[in-house]
């Protein structure tokens, strides 16, 4: 089996230009805050209080909070990077999994990857949406659905 964890500094490099990654903060929906909370600020009283507080909010999350990379996509391989150890990462190769399963949680979400030695490797997301999308790209016809997610 080809899937292994690795250190992050060995990922290859020839397809990073390809690649596709989630990420843990929301870029275009902060950037989107701040355009909408400056419009705000044209509106009456209340809206500008409402707009000041959007803007200041994801000015803050924009500036301060941590941004990391959870997983990327490459054209032959995903790779896993909330371990436990910030310096490694799982990379495992597209056609080595079984199936994936996105569970829905309340603190956080969970993305499992089940592959052909048996193993399964899961992962705390946090936006069901655009991994789901990534996962369904890249890896259709594998998805085991949770009976709680809907779609």
């Amino acid at each position: 089996m080809r899937s292994q964890k690795i250190y992050v500094r060995n990922i290859p490099a020839d397809q990073i230009e390809k690649r596709k990654s989630i990420k843990v903060k929301p870029t275009p929906v902060l950037y989107f805050s701040v355009l909408l909370g400056a419009l705000f600020l044209f509106g009456s009283r209340p809206l500008k209080a409402l707009g000041l507080a959007m803007i200041t909010f994801a000015i803050f999350a924009l500036s301060v909070l941590p941004n990391r990379t959870l997983i990327s996509f490459a054209p032959t391989f995903l790779v896993l990077y909330n371990q436990r150890d910030r310096k490694e990462a799982m990379m495992i190769y597209y056609d080595e999994i079984v199936s994936w399963r996105y569970d829905w949680h309340n603190p956080y979400d969970i993305l499992s990857v089940a592959l052909v030695d048996g193993s399964t490797e899961s992962i705390e997301m946090f936006s069901r949406f655009l991994t789901a999308r990534r996962m369904k790209e890249f890896l259709p016809d594998k998805e085991v659905r949770n009976i709680r997610n809907k779609k």
